[in-house]
């Protein structure tokens, strides 16, 4: 009913009897719901358990199948992963075992072979060495001799002759050191361009490394300016050729101011001296001009790298066991004439160019 006051609302109030009938209605409800409730239950379960139904599983037997067959079927896929993997080593380890059987079969073949010859009279060890060394005799003299067709090739191409009082190479002079005063920069430079060419080719074709290499300015083979020296040794800086690693001129300036450095910045040595001229002083009580002591500089780089180019000679001419060339004339510097020396200056049975 409702409150005509603050209008709550609220239930129909009963009598007693009318609520003991309801009471009475709701205990009958619930015991006829409760019955078919465990009824239900006990069906469900049944179902799931198969208890009650012979020969037929139920559902959590099912379930229990299916979780046991997975699980084997995962232990399977194991096993097989795992047979895989030892099948691929047993491979393997054939294979392994094939390579050292037949390893094994040459070593026992080689060491059958090894005993046959130490038991034959006829085939000795020292009868393969003999064969070898001709063999090998016979190579190097082939070599040789194509080597000595390369250099009289050469010194045709060269054009190195000489008279009674000069040898040239181009149809030029090259003067001994003690001579080069006498003749213009030009001259000097056009003559050592195709002697250091000259020299450079034989010992390529004679297979000599020199100990003195000549390098260009541009960077390319008689492209710029030559310049000759040794590379760094290595290790302690007074090891090996560490002393003589600059590089020194293989050219003259027709200027006396002028530089061997002016054409290329990469000569240590030129621009070391360069660099010691310009930082003199001219002392006028000394009268040292630094003009003068610039040319000077440059003039001992020159003949440093001509004593250079002299060691390059004659170190190609000590290499070729046979060539008699005198000592006088390494001594006084003449480059041509040990290069022909080099190039036929073999006796008779003395040997052949380039063994």
């Amino acid at each position: 009913m409702e409150c005509q006051v603050c209008q709550l609302q609220q239930r129909t109030f009963v009598c007693d009897k009318c609520v003991k009938n309801s009471l009475r209605d709701y205990r009958q409800r619930i015991n006829r719901f409760g019955l078919e409730r465990d009824t239900a239950v006990a069906k469900a379960t049944t179902a799931l358990s198969g208890a009650g139904n012979s020969g037929i599983n139920g559902m959590e037997s099912a379930r229990t199948f299916r979780a046991t067959v997975s699980s084997l079927e995962r232990r399977v896929s194991e096993l097989m992963d795992g047979l895989a993997a030892l099948r691929k080593e047993n491979e393997q380890k054939r294979d392994r075992l094939q390579t050292f059987r037949t390893k094994l079969a040459e070593r026992r073949q080689t060491l059958t072979a090894a005993k046959t010859m130490t038991a034959s009279p006829s085939v000795t060890v020292s009868s393969i060495v003999i064969s070898a060394h001709a063999s090998l005799a016979s190579l190097s003299s082939s070599i040789a001799h194509a080597r000595t067709g390369l250099v009289q090739e050469l010194v045709e191409v060269f054009g190195i002759s000489h008279d009674d009082t000069h040898w040239t190479i181009a149809n030029l002079i090259l003067p001994v050191p003690g001579d080069m005063r006498r003749y213009p920069p030009d001259h000097l430079n056009a003559v050592l361009t195709p002697t250091i060419h000259f020299l450079n080719l034989l010992a390529f074709y004679l297979g000599v490394k020199l100990p003195f290499h000549v390098t260009w300015t541009q960077g390319k083979l008689g492209v710029g300016l030559p310049y000759i020296g040794a590379v760094k040794g290595v290790g302690s800086e007074s090891g090996g050729w560490a002393r003589w690693y600059q590089q020194h001129p293989l050219h003259v300036s027709a200027s006396s101011l002028a530089t061997p450095a002016s054409s290329d910045a990469g000569s240590p040595s030129a621009s070391t001296s360069l660099a010691n001229v310009e930082s003199m002083i001219f002392d006028p009580h000394l009268g040292i001009d630094p003009s003068i002591m610039q040319n000077r500089l440059i003039t001992s780089s020159f003949t440093t790298g001509i004593a250079m180019l002299l060691y390059n000679v004659s170190y190609l001419a000590y290499t070729q066991h046979g060539v008699n060339v005198p000592l006088h004339q390494v001594a006084a510097g003449d480059v041509l004439s040990t290069l022909w020396g080099i190039c036929f200056g073999f006796g008779n049975g003395s040997g052949i160019l380039g063994r």
